[in-house]
């Protein structure tokens, strides 16, 4: 199947918006507008890409041909701009969470069904060499024990509680859609939720035969993106920030337990070092993840039938974050 190289708009000139061109343009794009209510932002965006710019989203598709939007704006335009842009049969590619209420995630979801559109929100972890890796590497891990996500996030120590609390919400699509890629069944799982403050969130669950727990911290340091599988032969590691996979042998000799800082160290540095010269090779200084999901969604976009395993995948992942952010309201602080 060729390339698919369709004419996009970026919504949002922001710094999510400037890597979404980047690696957009990378992945056989042209990048024909940049949305954008500041004109002056709107601008130096647009020069980057030789790209021509808007101030609002009316008839972009069809005055400027349109294909695909990614938005890249603030959660709380997402639900308008989605659909808007379905409106008018563009694809959209969207930064998540792609709405607050799982309702609204449905009916877009629906509307781009309908439409034969593809509805793609950013999960980029899920495209990530190391989860990748992951499913390949199941059988080494034996019976997975436990699931552990650990996300401590850079510049939320400045933030207010309120901010704090959206930071929480804003996160919890990329622990949720890598539990539903493992088979999970997040949806129907019974979420308990423990808050020590604003910001401060641990959230566990049975989900099957597997202990599975989110932590979310605004103000722990230093700054952390990852997930660790336990299983009865070996751990896995996963490094979000990076992207890479660590695989750690189960032995429990005297002497493997002897070497094991030592040899855990070693690999360390060999898979972070490996795993930095093929990002950098990829030329992907920057979200390791992104410019995969948007080729692949390039691709899916050439046959869009063939995405509705991926859009239910989706309305399951925002019901869980929905039942997720009702336990937190529940939840007290102390």
């Amino acid at each position: 199947m060729a390339m698919y190289r369709p004419r996009v708009a970026i919504v949002g000139a922001g710094l999510m918006g400037y890597w979404h061109a980047r690696y957009a343009r990378r992945c056989g794009a042209e990048i024909a507008l940049v949305v954008d209510t500041v004109a002056d932002r709107a601008e130096s965006l647009a020069a980057k890409f030789g790209a021509r710019t808007s101030d609002n989203l009316l008839d972009v598709a069809q005055r400027h041909s349109i294909e695909v939007a990614h938005i890249c704006t603030p959660l709380a335009h997402h639900d308008a701009m989605i659909a808007a842009m379905l409106t008018q049969n563009c694809h959209v590619i969207c930064e998540k969470p792609l709405a607050r209420d799982p309702n609204r995630v449905e009916a877009l979801v629906n509307d781009a069904v309908g439409r034969q559109r593809v509805l793609v929100p950013v999960h980029q972890f899920l495209f990530q060499r190391g989860v990748r890796k992951l499913a390949d590497s199941r059988a080494k891990l034996g019976s997975v024990q436990s699931i552990a996500f650990e996300f401590c996030s850079a510049g939320a120590d400045r933030l207010g509680n309120d901010a704090a609390g959206s930071l929480v919400e804003e996160i919890l699509p990329h622990p949720v859609s890598i539990l539903e890629s493992l088979g999970l069944p997040t949806h129907t799982a019974d979420w308990r939720v423990l808050r020590a403050k604003a910001g401060e969130v641990l959230a566990t669950s049975m989900l099957d035969a597997t202990v599975c727990s989110i932590h979310v911290s605004a103000t722990a340091r230093p700054t952390v993106a990852a997930m660790t599988l336990r299983g009865t032969l070996a751990t896995a590691y996963v490094d979000f920030f990076h992207g890479y996979l660590r695989l750690y042998p189960g032995a429990s000799t005297r002497k493997d337990k002897i070497l094991r800082p030592f040899r855990d160290a070693a690999g360390l540095i060999g898979t972070a070092g490996v795993n930095l010269a093929l990002r950098g090779a990829r030329g992907e200084p920057a979200y390791p993840g992104l410019k995969e999901l948007i080729r692949d969604s390039y691709a899916l976009m050439q046959t869009p039938a063939s995405a509705s395993g991926s859009h239910t995948r989706t309305v399951r992942i925002y019901q869980t974050c929905a039942q997720l952010r009702a336990a937190m309201q529940q939840a007290s602080c102390r």
